[in-house]
């Protein structure tokens, strides 16, 4: 038998080797990965506080907070925006926008389209005084409303008084009075009752912007305008103008208050209110914080020592009366100032 070399007998008794795997690369490390980590420490964060700040901001929006108030909760916002470092103050993750995937800022949600928004103290007195108008005949004067380009709503009570010479209507501004027809009325004019006359004048008045508020609540604010004999009868434009001379009627006058109660009258809710009426008032306007009609004020009672009851019939009675004679006066949508 032929011999083997030691050689390979040698490299047979040996076991064998593995083959070295050459190790595989590093994968290379990613430059954002801390800037990764801090965002979404900063989304957690975010998601922490962004109903809040959509509720405050919502606040803002809708006007509904006094001035210190409303300067507070900015101030709210913009310390609550600050308070991690990975804000630039604007709302928006700072650095994010070197990554691939942005950050998503906080989306502050506008006032709900559902709720009427609430106005200014400027823009309730304008809003009052573009449909207040001035009622006179000659066993007295009243209060009126425009609803219409050239028509007038106001209380029967206030013309039941008209003689041949008829009715005039006076709008604050006006250069003269205009002549008013009566189209329409109530049966009565007594208290807890209807009490309503539909004017149509011979030419057409500046109109204010008119809805009718869906719903009255206890507590909620309230404004009125009116030309009360109390005050516009110390007027001199006025005074002029009732004695047959060169004047002006005086702008309506003011007041504000609240809602103290509903009272439930057969089929003529009367909405009881503490905004400064009297005599003269009957048949002006009374609106919600949104400008919204409210109600037709109507009627007052002797305090008796006490504070004299001020009533308006709802706005909602009024306008099935002027639906009925072919006025259409659109219903609005809750006022966000008594949404709450």
């Amino acid at each position: 038998m032929i011999g083997l070399s030691a050689e390979l007998t040698g490299g047979w008794a040996q076991e064998a080797q593995p083959v070295a795997t050459p190790a595989a690369p590093s994968p290379p490390l990613d430059p954002n990965i801390e800037l990764r980590e801090r965002l979404t420490t900063l989304r957690a964060k975010n998601d922490s506080f962004a109903e809040s700040l959509t509720q405050l901001q919502l606040l803002i929006s809708l006007n509904v907070c006094d001035p210190a108030t409303k300067a507070k909760i900015e101030e709210l916002i913009a310390a609550a925006r600050q308070a991690s470092n990975g804000t630039d103050g604007t709302g928006t993750l700072a650095q994010a926008a070197d990554l691939p995937a942005a950050a998503t800022a906080v989306s502050l949600s506008p006032p709900p389209a559902d709720l009427a928004t609430p106005l200014s103290r400027a823009e309730i007195a304008k809003r009052l005084q573009g449909l207040t108008v001035f009622v006179l005949t000659e066993g007295g004067f009243g209060s009126g409303i425009v609803v219409g380009p050239d028509v007038v709503l106001t209380s029967r009570h206030v013309i039941e008084s008209a003689g041949p010479r008829g009715i005039l209507v006076l709008q604050s501004g006006q250069p003269r009075p205009l002549q008013a027809k009566l189209v329409a009325e109530t049966a009565s004019s007594e208290f807890n009752r209807q009490d309503f006359a539909l004017l149509r004048l011979d030419q057409p008045l500046s109109q204010a912007t008119l809805a009718i508020a869906p719903r009255q609540e206890p507590l909620e604010s309230v404004y009125a305008a009116g030309f009360p004999n109390s005050v516009v009868s110390n007027d001199a434009g006025l005074i002029s103008l009732l004695s047959g001379q060169a004047g002006q009627v005086p702008s309506p006058v003011l007041s504000s208050g609240t809602i103290t109660t509903i009272q439930q009258n057969g089929n003529v809710p009367m909405i009881v209110h503490s905004a400064e009426i009297s005599p003269g008032s009957s048949g002006g306007p009374l609106i919600n914080a949104c400008g919204q009609l409210l109600g037709i004020n109507t009627f007052i009672t002797d305090g008796g020592g006490g504070a004299a009851g001020k009533f308006a019939i709802s706005a909602q009675v009024a306008r099935d009366f002027l639906g009925q004679h072919g006025v259409t006066v659109p219903l609005g949508v809750p006022c966000a100032a008594g949404a709450n």
